[in-house]
């Protein structure tokens, strides 16, 4: 009896370690940070984090918050060619800082409170997100750093509202999909809204930036957009998997719109191999002129460049 009662035991530590290890490694290195993220190719921005200790992690509670403030703090070496041209974009007045930003997929709200620190005062960042944690995260990140210009809105967005959306695993990181929510196993439903009612109609025209990184649900996102579309004519990030997603529906669409669409010139190391961010930039504005890139210097940077070439490449 004894020793089925420490073989539990062992089992149940085995368990707890497995389940503690990462986080405990992101407490460790907050700490060794002194609880702040430093964005190096943002102007050295600085992110204060909330302090975790070794004993928060016994609590799955406190596991979520040290795994949200390790993958935030790994943030600002990640996509950080895209980091450093919409920095330098809004230190030259190419994205409007006294105009709002548009931020769906916000996730930890990485690039939301970054942004908010670059806006002039009346401009906010319209961060939306289908996760009650990613947005509990991003209004705690805020609030500690001083930052009160950020709206939050925990929705999900299609090209027309009332819509019917099933998604498959966490909220927390999902890719949703307009397939009845009983076609597959293990599915969910949420009702989506449009970007075009997120942003209350008076706004439409005060759109600079518009970044949407929605997990392959970008072409229903951006057609329920149009109103902002034409009111502002914004810069537009979006995300595509290009071996996996067909990104002509919304190359079509920008075509439609009078935009120019570029491939960012990077690779994005931890993401799926075909994963690749593009910008498209209103036709009637000419592109700013990019820096030449010196490829082999783009390890110091943390850029690893796609191909040979511009920073932006001309796709339609």
């Amino acid at each position: 009896m004894l020793d089925h009662a420490c073989a539990i035991a062992r089992s149940v530590l085995r368990l707890l370690a497995r389940r503690v290890a990462r986080p405990a490694l992101a407490v460790g290195d907050l700490k060794r940070s002194g609880y702040e993220v430093r964005f190096a190719l943002e102007g050295g921005l600085r992110v204060l984090m909330p302090r975790v200790g070794y004993g928060g992690l016994l609590t799955s509670k406190g596991r979520l918050l040290a795994s949200q403030c390790g993958s935030f703090a790994s943030r600002p070496g990640k996509e950080a060619l895209l980091r450093k041209t919409v920095y330098e974009w809004f230190r030259d007045g190419q994205i409007d800082p006294a105009r709002s930003v548009v931020d769906i997929g916000s996730w930890l709200a990485d690039n939301a409170i970054v942004w908010a620190k670059m806006l002039q005062p009346g401009a906010v960042v319209y961060a939306i997100d289908p996760s009650p944690s990613n947005i509990s995260f991003g209004k705690a990140l805020a609030e500690l750093n001083g930052v009160d210009n950020i709206r939050w809105f925990r929705e999900v967005c299609s090209d027309t509202p009332g819509k019917v959306l099933s998604f498959q695993g966490s909220i927390d990181h999902a890719s949703f999909s307009s397939a009845p929510s009983g076609s597959k196993r293990g599915r969910r439903a949420l009702l989506s809204t449009t970007l075009d009612q997120v942003v209350e109609r008076e706004c439409h025209d005060c759109i600079s930036l518009m970044h949407v990184d929605v997990e392959g649900f970008e072409a229903e996102v951006l057609q329920g957009a149009r109103g902002i579309l034409a009111a502002s004519r914004p810069v537009v990030i979006f995300e595509q998997h290009i071996a996996a997603e067909d990104a002509r529906p919304i190359l079509e669409l920008f075509r439609d719109l009078r935009y120019d669409v570029y491939m960012i010139n990077e690779a994005l190391p931890g993401c799926e191999l075909d994963c690749r961010n593009f910008v498209a930039w209103p036709a009637e504005r000419e592109l700013p002129p990019m820096p030449a890139l010196v490829h082999h210097e783009g390890r110091e940077l943390g850029i690893w460049y796609a191909a040979l070439g511009e920073p932006l490449i001309r796709v339609a």
